[in-house]
């Protein structure tokens, strides 16, 4: 099928209020879809709102539409139902009269139901004028310094669809199109399949926030949430974001529903938001969210804004992928993160200036490859993988580079409060720790590391526990100028003036450091303090270490100077082992404790099975083998061995 084609000439001197049809202000040539203008002249304002609207009536569906460049004034909103159309509009301003409402142009395919789509709407350049200043929807008039002066929000029957709208479209394209000094939304997509912003850009739109008591439209945290470029959809939506460039108004990149489609993506590449009052992207009810190149800055952030603009993502997001951030005064939240189940920023720079910022990105799985510097309480909160990332924190060591992890590597810390917590079956290896006043805290679990890392210049404790831990392995790390505890301190457990690990550890193991420097001259180097949970306590190969200290009350504790290790031998026979169940042995090793490392060998083939152990007592390891196949494995008698070091 070919679509006809239409071209709009329009003259001052044809708008009339006698103008009888819509041929004396359009020409309709049908000539293998080429345009020729039959002028050139720009056009100044025109009442558009007749015009406009006959065009597209008159139009059949599926025409290709050229609006000749000029300004088209609008009194109300144009709805144009159950057509497609392409529409070419450079050098054309749609603009909204003096109290002529806040939304402009509204396609629909109202001939099928929700979850349906049909035809495309694609529209190529041109500006939309909100007017904002004299509409009285939804907000009263504001002045030209953008002061309201009356703050009273009043609705208006149309709803807040747009100035420009897309509805149940199978297709929807937006290329080229600036939205200004617009009141409401600026451009919406409503249950459309795929959806493309390219190249667009949205500035000096209506601030609304919520929670901000600056604002006068505050809104207590209840939505009006309004957008420069929107999809909403709850189906099975593919938006996509692309060099799209906004400044100032309340949010510039919205994906929004009541629940996600099973399918449904949100692409966001290569865009700048700039100074929005609420979020710069706003992402939830989608599965699938995909952000490469994006910058977000907040020059006009206070630190009495107790709503922290975001990039917000979250409510059913599955899986995220953010590649290439950067943020300034903004955070990053992962909502309701237990819907997670892959989520990855990497490569991003966050910079902070506002005092009072809370945390920097929260709920996310993996973040990598970056550097976050400035203020912040927490940077990273329940953050659960951090890995080669440097924070450095401005003005007097007050903030925590993460809180709630469980593995983090290879990162840089400075000039903070403390790198952070680490927790779970954590751990935390070769990182850098300087000039900060604590290292780290290990606030609980079943086995957690310290392995190979480098604290310099710590003002108090490089390690301390908060909650109980099992089992704790402080391995191969360098210690130089940290502050020094007196011998006899009554603290849980110090290394270097420094390891709290007797609140309720069982087992703590410290061995292959290195103690270059401590500033205080004190004489010992470790403390283990008085508390009965301490069951072993296990010592040796570290380097300039010098004295040590063990106040527990309880006998248990021990000290080994120099690591031993100790093997026994067994006939064993497994028999049948069924699919995902394990089977265990008691094995007999003479001279060791809990805490201690175990491993354990079969000499015939496993057939798929995993074996592991651990020292579960004094002179006892248990072996476990588990059948993790999807068939029952039977295992023959052989050798069973068991080392413990």
């Amino acid at each position: 099928m070919k679509y006809r084609t239409l071209m709009l000439s329009i003259f001052i001197s044809c708008v009339s209020a006698n103008t009888s049809s819509t041929k004396s202000v359009i020409e309709t040539e049908q000539s293998a879809g080429k345009i020729n203008s039959s002028s050139t002249k720009k056009d100044s304002a025109i009442n558009g709102t007749g015009v406009i609207k006959n065009l597209f009536e008159s139009a059949a569906d599926g025409s290709v539409i050229h609006i000749k460049p000029g300004t088209y004034t609008l009194d109300s909103l144009i709805t144009i139902d159950d057509k497609s159309f392409t529409v070419y509009a450079y050098g054309v301003t749609i603009k909204m009269k003096q109290q002529g409402g806040y939304n402009a142009i509204r396609f629909r395919q109202i001939s099928v139901a929700n979850g349906d789509y049909k035809g495309k709407i694609e529209w190529y350049g041109g500006t939309f004028d909100g007017n904002r200043f004299y509409q009285n929807t939804p907000v009263a008039n504001r002045d030209k310094e953008n002061k309201l002066e009356n703050p009273q929000l009043i609705w208006d029957a149309e709803g807040n669809t747009g100035l420009l709208s897309a509805q149940r479209f199978q297709s929807v394209i937006i290329k080229d199109v600036t939205i200004k000094d617009n009141a409401g939304e600026g451009v919406v997509a409503f249950n459309c399949k795929d959806v493309t912003f390219k190249n667009c850009v949205g500035k000096n739109g209506l601030t609304i926030s919520q929670n901000n008591p600056k604002n006068p439209l505050n809104t207590g945290g209840h939505g009006h949430q309004w957008a420069y470029f929107k999809a909403r959809s709850e189906f099975d939506c593919h938006a996509l974001w692309d060099s799209v460039y906004t400044d100032g108004g309340s949010i510039g990149i919205h994906y929004s529903s009541n629940h996600a489609g099973k399918n449904s993506v949100a692409e966001i590449n290569n865009c700048v938001i700039k100074n929005p009052l609420q979020d710069a992207v706003h992402i939830e009810h989608c599965k699938n969210v995909i952000i490469n190149n994006l910058q977000a800055t907040g020059d006009l952030v206070a630190d009495t804004i107790l709503y922290r603009p975001k990039i917000h993502v979250g409510n059913e997001c599955e899986t995220v992928h953010i590649k290439g951030l950067f943020l300034k005064n903004y955070e990053l939240d992962f909502n309701q993160g237990s819907h997670l189940q892959k989520c990855v920023v990497e490569d991003f720079h966050i910079l902070s200036e506002v005092a009072g910022t809370k945390n920097l990105i929260t709920n996310a799985i993996t973040v990598k490859n970056g550097t976050i510097e400035g203020k912040f309480n927490i940077a990273l909160r329940s953050v659960n993988n951090i890995i080669n990332v440097k924070f450095t924190g401005k003005g007097n060591k007050t903030g925590k580079a993460f809180s709630g992890s469980v593995y983090v590597q290879d990162c840089s810390f400075s000039n903070l409060a403390g790198a952070g917590d680490i927790e779970g079956l954590g751990k935390f290896t070769g990182n850098d720790i300087t000039d900060c006043v604590y290292g780290i805290g290990v606030t609980g679990g079943d086995f957690l590391e310290v392995t190979d890392n480098n604290f310099l210049n710590i003002d108090k404790t490089p390690i301390s526990q908060q909650k109980g831990v099992i089992t704790l392995l402080i391995k191969g790390n360098t210690f130089n100028n940290i502050a020094m505890k007196a011998a006899g301190d009554e603290e849980n457990c110090m290394l270097a003036g420094s390891v709290k690990a007797g609140i309720s550890a069982a087992h703590v193991i410290i061995k292959d450091n290195v103690f270059e420097k401590n500033n205080s001259g004190a004489k010992t180097n470790i403390i283990c303090s008085r508390n009965s949970n301490i069951e072993t306590i296990w010592i040796h190969d570290n380097t300039g270490i010098g004295n040590y200290s063990t106040t527990a009350s309880s006998d248990a504790n021990k000290y080994l100077p120099k690591s031993q290790e100790h093997s026994a031998q067994l006939n064993f026979m497994p028999g049948k082992i069924f699919v995902n169940s394990q089977i265990t042995d008691t094995v007999t090793v003479s001279g060791i404790i809990p805490g201690q490392f175990s491993q354990a060998s079969f000499s015939l083939k496993l057939q798929g099975c995993a074996i592991s152990s651990y020292v579960s007592a004094p002179n006892k390891v248990i072996v476990i083998i588990r059948n993790n196949t999807d068939s029952e494995i039977a295992l023959k008698q052989g050798k069973l061995e068991v080392k413990v070091y």
